[in-house]
């Protein structure tokens, strides 16, 4: 009986230690994203917050991140607070952003979602374009 390589045993042992905690059982979920899509603006904060997150998820009254919204702890009415609660979370949510890991972000889980009762925005999906705009950033290390 032939015994496996050194080589091949270290790597499947580290691919086991690498991929168990990002999305095994009891870690977080996570999705495909469009590695390869083509984005609607400028994957940067200042785009995305502005052309996505305050108009479609953050308008006052209407939305549930404005104001008189605020679930999961997410209000999107002024960027720099928006910003904070993504990456570091609200109150006692987790954040909703990993930096440099999109797959596996709450918010990318939730756009991504294709069940009519998890999907954010609900009723309205965003476009691939515009999912694609927020993938690249979180995947760039989510940067301000």
């Amino acid at each position: 009986m032939r015994r496996p390589s050194v080589h091949l045993l270290t790597a499947s042992i580290l691919s086991a230690l690498l991929a168990g905690p990002a999305c095994g059982a009891g870690g977080p979920e996570c999705v495909a994203v469009h590695s390869t899509c083509t984005p609607l603006y400028a994957p940067e904060y200042a785009e995305i917050f502005e052309r996505t997150l305050r108009p479609t998820c953050g308008q006052p009254g209407t939305s549930c991140h404005g104001v008189d919204g605020a679930q999961a702890g997410l209000v999107f009415d002024e960027a720099d607070a928006a910003y904070t609660r993504l990456l570091e979370g609200a109150g006692n949510r987790p954040p909703v952003v990993v930096p440099g890991n999109a797959a596996c972000s709450p918010l990318v889980v939730r756009i991504e979602s294709t069940d009519p009762k998890r999907v954010m925005p609900p009723g309205q999906p965003l476009s691939e374009a515009v999912r694609c705009a927020l993938e690249q950033w979180i995947d760039a290390g989510a940067p301000r």
